[in-house]
């Protein structure tokens, strides 16, 4: 099931790049969209490489606690997300949120290589395997 979502999932992406120039363009788009979000709410967060070591290190810290591990780890997603925490009161649910605001940041830019008219299609291809599921599916 999985294989068939990325295949047409990969596919709506190659058609709404070609189709840029048509009026159907924003149709196609939404169609990748749909898959996108589809793929995304399929794939389990906790299966995530980085999505446990993340909710261990922001269940014990403190907002404003510098140490070794936040000097040389991302500084603002330690705060922002134990910023939502605060609000939410619950760790995996602030982690969460804040995944999901990093997919929609992220789509929205594939959204706009796609958009661009003066980038080739094979380039825009190579950069969206290349780089879609690292951008999407891990904090950078």
């Amino acid at each position: 099931m999985i294989i068939f979502l990325l295949l047409f999932f990969f596919i709506s992406f190659y058609i709404s790049c070609i189709t840029v120039r048509s009026k159907f363009n924003p149709l196609v788009v939404l169609v990748f969209v749909i898959f996108s979000v589809i793929i995304r709410y399929t794939t389990p967060l906790i299966e995530n490489a980085d999505y446990n070591t993340y909710l261990r290190f922001v269940e014990f810290g403190e907002l404003f606690n510098i140490s070794f591990a936040t000097i040389f780890s991302e500084p603002y997603l330690f705060i922002v997300v134990l910023s939502l925490k605060k609000v939410f009161r619950d760790t995996a649910m602030s982690l969460d949120l804040y995944y999901a605001v990093n997919f929609f940041i992220s789509t929205l830019f594939f959204i706009w290589i796609i958009r661009l008219r003066d980038v080739q299609t094979f380039s825009k291809v190579l950069i969206f395997s290349s780089y879609y599921f690292l951008f999407t599916y891990t904090t950078i």
